[in-house]
């Protein structure tokens, strides 16, 4: 067994740097493209449910609007008339802001979601890992993290 062991030692010491040099730059890639992916989903479910929240609020004060302007157009009171046309306008007002605001929203969302892939991409790709087999149970080191792996056979 102990030949075993000396030679399972050897290629996991061997093949570790291969690993890391080789195949963890193509991980990161992947990570990257995993957050994205995330980030792009939660960002478009926040779009949608706001969305249409707001949309819903715009169409019932559109509504509102167009039903003042309906009584406005029906009253022969000049006084009833002009004021049924102003809340008109107020109507349409604040269904012009619910639009406005909804955009700002989705432009906000994605400030956010740009910054954060930024980031995110910044810290995988600058992410140090590595395995230190100094030691009697192998370390991992992600960045300032240490974590103590099983110990190899043997």
């Amino acid at each position: 067994m102990g030949w075993f062991n000396a030679i399972f030692k050897f290629i996991v010491k061997k093949f570790w740097p291969w690993f890391k040099d080789f195949v963890w730059p193509y991980l990161k890639d992947h990570v990257n493209e995993l957050i994205s992916f995330i980030l792009d989903r939660f960002k478009n479910q926040i779009k949608d449910i706001f969305s249409d929240r707001t949309e819903r609020r715009r169409k019932e004060a559109q509504e509102k609007a167009d039903a003042a302007e309906k009584r406005a157009k029906g009253t022969s009171d000049d006084g009833e008339s002009e004021r049924l046309r102003a809340t008109a306008q107020v109507w349409r007002e604040v269904a012009e802001q619910f639009r406005r605001d909804n955009e700002e929203m989705k432009a906000k969302l994605d400030e956010m979601e740009a910054e954060t892939k930024a980031t995110s991409e910044g810290i995988v790709q600058d992410m140090e890992f590595d395995v230190d087999f100094s030691e009697t149970t192998p370390v991992l080191k992600l960045g300032e993290n240490r974590h103590e792996l099983p110990a190899l056979p043997g």
